[in-house]
């Protein structure tokens, strides 16, 4: 893995800062995905909102000029200079425009009598839902120009009937801005929480790190045999417990250090106390006349003195390691029957 991966293992900080980064990155991409479908959703309904009174408003400004019989071409004024509206329309009998303030062309309808009694039969979709439900609709049109208008339609009564309807196409470039603009505010602070959040990461893996960096610092020394070596950790955490733990081990092993090398200067005394002993029973046994043999309680020769070896044809080199004595002495079984009775003996005793 790590011939592909470009973070070493050993590099823990860099990985930690590398992994919740791209977590951190991936939640706060989707949260601004969500956030900025919400404020677009929002902002749709609150045009929405604004087109529908917006259009009421035009719509009980005809009713009262269809009352007073005052025309409408204040109505028609009014609507060149709306902000965000790009026409004004009129549907009467049988989804007919009545009326037309069109602001995408200069070309003008003259007002037509509104004052006729409608039996509307649209072929418009939007308009049939709002003659079908009394209700305000609205939908979003694509023109052959290519621009896009939401178009607001709401019933116009007439004497409490429903008579016709009332158009306004209002231009999305406002509420595109806006969309825009609250896109770009989420990003920013996207980009804001994740340099804010990558910092955070940073001062937490180094907080981490660091510690395990003079751990394992210790550790190195420890195995190189510096048992001194000690660590001085105050996270108040997991961490401080290991660092707590590892200097009770390193005190530990350097107190069972000292020990064995306490005993193994003991040993050493003893083994040359033994050595000088051996020697020195070795000259007294070399220097007996009489033949005499050592034998351990596994029944293994030790010693054959000079005098014993040339009495018993055996090679006069006292330091040989002999071996079992019913091999030694396999050739002569009176010997190894002695020998075996004075260690059944012997046994006996203990």
């Amino acid at each position: 893995m790590n011939g592909w991966f470009p973070l070493q293992r050993r590099h823990l900080a860099g990985r930690l800062i590398l992994y919740v980064t791209l977590l951190l990155v991936a939640v706060m991409a989707v949260t601004t995905a969500i956030g900025v479908r919400s404020e677009s959703v929002r902002i749709l309904d609150q045009m929405r909102k604004d087109g529908v009174t917006l259009a009421e408003s035009y719509a009980l400004s005809i009713e009262n000029a269809m009352v007073t019989d005052s025309g409408i071409s204040r109505i028609v004024e009014k609507a060149r200079t709306s902000a965000g509206v790009r026409y004004l329309r009129i549907y009467g009998q049988k989804g007919r425009f009545l009326t037309r303030a069109d602001l995408l062309s200069e070309e003008q309808t003259p007002p037509m009598d509104v004052f006729s009694q409608f039996e509307v039969e649209p072929d418009d979709a939007l308009l049939a839902r709002v003659v079908a439900t009394n209700a305000p609709a609205d939908e979003i049109q694509r023109l052959p120009s290519g621009e896009t208008i939401f178009r607001v339609m709401v019933p116009l009564y007439f004497f409490g009937s429903m008579v016709g309807a009332v158009e306004i196409g209002m231009d999305l470039a406002t509420m595109r801005a806006a969309i825009r603009q609250a896109t770009l505010q989420s990003v920013g602070l996207t980009v804001a929480a994740i340099i804010v959040g990558s910092l955070g990461v940073l001062w937490l893996a180094l907080k981490i790190t660091r510690p395990l960096s003079v751990l394992t610092t210790a550790a190195r020394r420890a195995a190189a045999g510096d048992l001194s070596a000690r660590i001085d950790v105050r996270t108040g955490d997991e961490i401080e417990d290991l660092a707590t733990a590892f200097n009770v081990m390193a005190e530990n092993l350097g107190a069972s250090m000292a020990n064995l090398k306490t005993a193994y200067r003991e040993l050493e005394r003893h083994i040359a106390t033994i050595c000088e002993l051996k020697e020195y029973t070795d000259g007294i046994l070399a220097a007996i006349p009489t033949g005499v043999i050592t034998v351990d309680a596994a029944g293994a020769v030790i010693t054959v003195n000079r005098a014993g070896s040339e009495m018993l044809d055996l090679a006069p080199d006292v330091s040989t390691a002999w071996g079992p004595f019913r091999e030694v002495f396999r050739n002569i079984p009176p010997l190894v029957e002695l020998i075996a009775d004075s260690l059944s003996e012997g046994a006996r005793d203990r």
